[in-house]
C-alpha cells in the first residue's frame, strides 16, 4: 500500500488544531467500518472548515492556512486503505492504523509551522470592525 499523503496532511491539520480526536479514534479501529467512519469524520471536517475558506481562526492571536487537497488522490487513497483492511484480522488492522496515526502525529510540528500564522493588529482591528 502506497503511503496516504493527503489523509495524513488532513489528520496532521485537524492535530495541528488540537483535534487529536479523528487520530486517535483511527489508532484504535479494530475492524473496516471502524476504520472508514474515523476517515469519513475527519475529511468530513476538514471540508466544513476549508471548503469555501483559506484559513481557520484558531483563537485571537493564530490562524492556520488550509492545506490544499487534492481530491481524486484522496479518494484514491481512502479506496485503497479500506481494501487493504478488508478481511483482515483486528491486530493486523489496528498495526496498520496506528502506523498511519503515528505518521499523522509526526506531521502535526511541519503543518503547525508551514500553515500557522499570527494573526496581525490590522485583521484583528478589520475582523472588529466587521462585526
Amino acid at each position: 500500500m502506497r503511503k496516504p499523503d493527503n489523509l495524513i496532511v488532513i489528520l496532521g491539520f485537524l492535530g495541528a488544531m488540537k483535534n487529536y480526536s479523528y487520530i486517535d479514534r483511527l489508532s484504535v479501529a479494530l475492524d473496516e467500518t471502524s476504520v472508514y467512519e474515523a476517515l469519513k469524520d475527519a475529511i468530513r471536517t476538514y471540508l466544513s472548515l476549508c471548503s469555501d475558506k483559506k484559513e481557520v481562526e484558531l483563537g485571537e492571536e493564530e490562524k492556520i492556512l488550509c492545506p490544499q487537497i487534492d481530491t481524486e488522490k484522496l479518494e484514491a487513497e481512502v479506496n485503497e486503505l479500506i481494501l487493504h483492511v478488508k478481511g483482515k484480522p483486528g491486530g493486523e488492522i489496528v498495526k496498520i492504523t496506528r502506523e498511519l496515526a503515528l505518521q499523522a502525529y509526526a506531521t502535526i510540528p511541519d503543518i503547525e509551522s508551514k500553515f500557522k500564522i499570527k494573526i496581525t493588529k490590522e485583521e484583528k482591528q478589520e475582523g472588529e470592525s466587521n462585526e
